[in-house]
């Protein structure tokens, strides 16, 4: 039906040999996009990607891994984290220091558990963290929140030179 409509409409349908499934696809991309979430066409391409991703490891062909983790650095944290609410194949998200703020809102979202690993000096203020852990608590998101107090960020901070 939504292969139907979408192609009555002029859109790019995608087609698949069994039939009812046909519309799925572009009734997930059109409602992640332009007809509901509003998310960014690249958001959208980067969570298909993961998903296949994880899919392909946990395959024969991949590895048959019986447990996936997604790591992040900086930057990166936010993204692995966003994976505890995206990816439900995903046994745990892992990020090392990272932007609490630019995942906040997918809390109510979050299964997987995660693992933030947090610098004593860092861009991001401990404060901070401390809120991120007390909301992900709060939420009964499983976590832990690792810190070093008395040592700075191991690496340079996002972008900046060492």
């Amino acid at each position: 039906m939504a292969g139907s409509e979408e192609n009555g409409r002029g859109h790019l349908v995608v087609t698949a040999p069994t039939g009812g499934s046909a519309g799925v696809l572009p009734a997930l991309v059109y409602g992640l996009g332009e007809g509901g979430r509003k998310l960014p066409n690249e958001k959208i391409r980067q969570g298909m990607l993961a998903a296949a991703a994880i899919g392909y490891l946990h395959s024969a062909e991949g590895g048959a891994a019986r447990a996936v983790f997604t790591v992040g650095f900086c930057f990166g944290s936010s993204n692995s984290w966003r994976q505890s609410a995206s990816q439900p194949d995903v046994a745990g998200v892992i990020g090392f220091y990272g932007r609490p703020e630019r995942v906040r809102d997918l809390i109510p979202q979050m299964r997987a558990p995660l693992l933030l690993l947090v610098a004593g000096a860092d861009f991001t203020p401990l404060a901070e963290f401390q809120r991120f852990d007390a909301e992900l608590t709060d939420a009964g998101v499983p976590h832990r929140m690792a810190m070093s107090r008395s040592k700075p960020r191991a690496m340079p901070p996002c972008g900046g030179a060492p």
